[in-house]
């Protein structure tokens, strides 16, 4: 936009207007917008000095001529790629012509070089690990080849291009970045044609999303815009300890309890078919029920909502929790199975946490949302929720995209052991690194975060992990204690738990910590392990 604004028409050779170009610049308030023109800058003056462009001669670049420029226009097949990469090429001159001269401006240089603009430029694009460190490696930066672009943070080192940073920030595959970008950037992407069935079932997968997102906006404003909500709710949200930026955060609304969602969603025009849920053909959001006379009423009515979201950020369903108790209702309510949400394959708080996760290399993992709130608002921001139903491969699935180190956060009574065993085969299945924490007996994560200030807690919990082997043995031993025939069980347990971890040198690592730890014979464990790996490959195929 801003090039386009500095051509004039009718000027062979005089191609930018600076007085234009000078508006334009100072026009520039957002730091994003200069630091992008900044970046833009560089990669063309780099590319001018590789093909042994004066930089003074600015304005001295012929325009493309309009037959050029017709060409590049038919451009579709093999045979007339030579004339688009020319035209893309000169334009790209153009380009760095102009932003050269608008570095000019910005640092107020009247004669500048090429190694001074890189130097200042280069200080601007430090990823944000770097900065934070608030240093600059000046000789660092100024020996950076010419030839290297400048889509790399010069202090780190890390370097990549734009599909790649999406993949890394987002945790997504290669074909989703894509996804991302082309829709971002308004480009069609052309994959094969689908099918009509396919096309019906993406647009209900389509119109579900729709509905669930405008569902949240009405929970949230029920919240936070009327009496009910703000008397009720958000007095009980307070009373459980929560800050405004975190209910905030996780997007936390409330159905009053004689909520009319339904009503607003037809006046917004939504069909029927996606407010309710069809429990054979797994259409509909669910958010509103029907009875036997036909009549709409809401699911989740004087309840607090937490939404749950895909990993892109997409809302898939709700849970909702009951203020008031009541013997009739559940404490908690979720959306019913559907093509967008499957209770067993959702984690609470991934959306949230998955950059943390990424960056720290570690996932907590807990089994209620006021957990994960409660945790993440005390610091802890790299955890997850199973939501309350057992623990599924494709729960630890979707956490193994962004880190193999995951640690099990459980009550310390009798049934957050049960839990915590339950989960250890299944993770050690995945490939994970499993470590375990048990609280003090009578706290959940959620009460003891509330009592804990943040360095405590993240004190607490460094200090008192455990790796699986440690924490099964200990447990296992103390129920076997001198019972021959329990201790037998015990070492056999261990001895499944280990073989069915996929790395063989991990296998023998931790055969070696159990021989150590039980006293026992390193070389009769292994040939057990060996035997249960052997059965568990051959079950599995």
């Amino acid at each position: 936009r801003l090039c386009a604004s500095l051509e004039q028409p009718g000027r062979k050779h005089q191609i930018f207007d600076y007085a234009i170009l000078r508006k334009e610049i100072k026009g520039l308030k957002n730091e994003t917008e200069i630091q992008n023109i900044l970046l833009f800058a560089l990669s063309g003056i780099e590319d001018l000095i590789a093909r042994n462009v004066d930089l003074t001669a600015v304005g001295s670049l012929q325009r493309v001529d309009a037959t050029e420029k017709r060409r590049f226009t038919a451009a579709r097949g093999a045979e007339d790629r030579e004339h688009l990469t020319f035209f893309q090429r000169e334009i790209h001159a153009l380009q760095n012509l102009c932003a050269t001269e608008a570095l000019r401006q910005l640092f107020h240089l009247k004669k500048h070089t090429y190694s001074s603009l890189r130097l200042e430029i280069r200080k601007l694009f430090l990823c944000v690990t770097e900065k934070k460190r608030h240093k600059t490696d000046k000789q660092k930066i100024e020996n950076t080849r010419v030839e290297q672009r400048p889509n790399k943070c010069f202090g780190c080192g890390k370097a990549g291009h734009s599909v790649g940073f999406i993949m890394e920030i987002e945790q997504c595959s290669y074909v989703d970045a894509i996804r991302q970008l082309a829709k971002k950037y308004h480009i069609e992407i052309e994959e094969r044609e689908l099918t009509s069935e396919e096309k019906q079932k993406q647009d209900d997968r389509e119109s579900m999303f729709i509905i669930n997102e405008f569902a949240n906006k009405w929970f949230h404003d029920q919240l936070w815009n009327t009496p009910e909500g703000t008397a009720v709710a958000m007095s009980y949200l307070r009373q459980r300890g929560l800050r405004e930026d975190i209910i905030r955060k996780f997007q936390i609304g409330y159905s009053p309890e004689k909520a009319r969602l339904w009503e607003e969603g037809k006046k917004a025009g939504y069909q029927e078919t996606y407010l309710v849920n069809n429990p054979d053909t797994l259409i509909g959001t669910g958010v509103c029920l029907k009875d036997d006379k036909g009549h709409l009423f809401d699911r989740f009515r004087g309840r607090v909502i937490f939404p749950f979201f895909s990993v892109s950020g997409k809302v898939t369903g709700f849970a909702g929790r009951l203020i008031k108790q009541s013997d009739k209702a559940g404490k908690y309510v979720n959306s019913p199975t559907s093509l967008i949400y499957e209770k067993h394959n959702e984690l609470f708080g991934l959306y949230q946490a998955k950059q943390e996760i990424a960056k720290t290399n570690s996932c907590y993992l807990v089994e209620g949302q006021m957990d994960v709130i409660q945790l993440v608002q005390s610091g802890i921001k790299n955890v997850v929720a199973s939501g309350g139903t057992a623990l599924t491969a494709s729960q630890l699935r979707l956490i193994h995209r962004f880190t193999e180190n995951i640690t099990l956060l459980y009550d310390g009574d009798k049934a957050g052991i049960k839990a915590a065993l339950r989960g250890i085969d299944m993770m050690l299945e995945e490939g994970l690194n499993v470590r375990i924490i048990l609280l003090p007996e009578g706290e959940d994560p959620d009460s003891f975060a509330r009592k804990q200030n943040a360095a405590d807690l993240q004190a607490y919990l460094t200090d008192n992990q455990q790796d699986f082997i440690r924490f099964k043995t200990q447990l296992l031993n103390e129920e076997a204690q001198l019972d021959p025939t329990k201790r037998s069980e015990m070492i056999t347990a261990i001895a499944q738990s280990i073989a069915v971890i996929p790395d063989i040198i991990k296998r023998q690592v931790y055969v070696k910590e159990t021989s150590d730890l039980l006293r026992f014979p390193e070389d009769v464990l292994y040939k057990k392990v060996v035997e249960l790996h052997k059965k568990y490959t051959e079950k599995i195929r």
